[in-house]
């Protein structure tokens, strides 16, 4: 009866999430040091995601330093997400396999709906055949949870075309995997793979923008769910430029989309200004853990009033007053 009963169970169908909006790639906060991790914050962090419109997260990505992170920290986050309400989607991705079934595991029996996965980036897979053969693997110390493969060849080094991946992975049978987060839109053939993907088997797979400062273009092949670093702060402002596309008025969105990008950008090397403007709305996420390094207090006060003077633009551009900007305690 028990052999049974878990025959039924791996090969029951898993269903794709159907996220409809953004979500973000959770940063991951630290002590003052950057050497432990302050889940401390994820009440308040949780609070102001809902307060912009989140209701999932995706956690311990590139986003979340999750390379940085030790594998117990990463269990941590997961736990410490999921007890807020929160859809935790939880990436697993790791350099042993070992520890990506662990967190896989720990991720399906604390409350995650969903699994991405990254490829290991030192020792890579040779070709799609490995790639899937490791999806495989994960998928199934988690069965009960669709499985994302999180593509980002700009970190990982894995160039495969996921068109290709998709086949292999139903040729080998991989029974949870769900679909592809897909980062590596600056990649030259990216966006006619992402629209093959998503009309692959009609539909079959969710394919799920993973560049948010490329949201207009994936609206424009057929993308429904974002994963991005700056849903963080702005999940509502892009929530605004998919609500009005495709009409003429969402460039003017997409333009103060990219403006915040700037606004935020262009600190010292090493610095993590995309995590440094949740100081912005008095979310304190602590200090850099190396190779990493804080801000200057000279940086983060430029940086802010950068921000503030966006704010101000953005409102008189496109009617529109983000979230962000009314939190902020920041003056010009």
């Amino acid at each position: 009866m028990r052999v049974c009963l878990a025959a039924a169970l791996s090969a029951a169908a898993i269903e794709p999430l159907r996220i409809k909006g953004v979500l973000p790639a959770v940063f991951t906060p630290f002590s003052d040091d950057g050497q432990s991790l302050n889940t401390e914050v994820v009440p308040k962090f949780a609070q102001y995601l809902n307060a912009t419109g989140v209701q999932y997260v995706f956690v311990a990505g590139t986003t979340g330093e999750s390379l940085s992170l030790t594998t117990a920290e990463r269990m941590a986050l997961t736990e410490a997400w999921a007890k807020q309400g929160m859809k935790v989607i939880t990436h697993v991705g790791a350099e042993s396999l070992l520890d990506a079934k662990a967190l896989a595991s720990h991720a399906q029996a604390n409350g995650a709906v969903a699994l991405g996965c990254m490829s290991p980036v030192f020792f890579k897979p040779a070709n799609v055949t490995m790639l899937a053969k490791w999806l495989k693997e994960v998928g199934a110390a988690a069965p009960r949870l669709p499985l994302y493969y999180y593509h980002i060849p700009s970190m990982t080094g894995v160039e495969f075309m996921m068109l290709d991946l998709i086949k292999e992975v139903e040729k080998i049978g991989v029974p949870s995997f769900a679909g592809v987060k897909y980062t590596g839109l600056y990649e030259p053939r990216a966006f006619m793979d992402f629209e093959q993907c998503a009309e692959y088997a009609g539909g079959k797979y969710e394919i799920l923008c993973g560049r948010e400062e490329m949201s207009a273009q994936a609206l424009a092949v057929g993308a429904q769910g974002f994963i991005g670093s700056q849903f963080n702060f702005a999940a509502d402002l892009y929530e605004e430029l998919i609500r009005r596309f495709p009409t003429q008025d969402y460039l003017a969105v997409q333009d103060q989309a990219l403006a915040l990008l700037n606004a935020w950008g262009g600190g010292s090397t090493g610095v993590n200004g995309n995590k440094q403007v949740m100081d912005f709305v008095n979310l304190d996420m602590g200090g850099a853990r190396l190779p990493s390094v804080d801000a200057s207090k000279a940086e983060v006060a430029a940086q802010q009033q950068r921000i503030r003077a966006w704010c101000e633009e953005t409102k008189k551009a496109i009617n529109f007053e983000p979230y962000m900007c009314k939190q902020s305690t920041v003056v010009v």
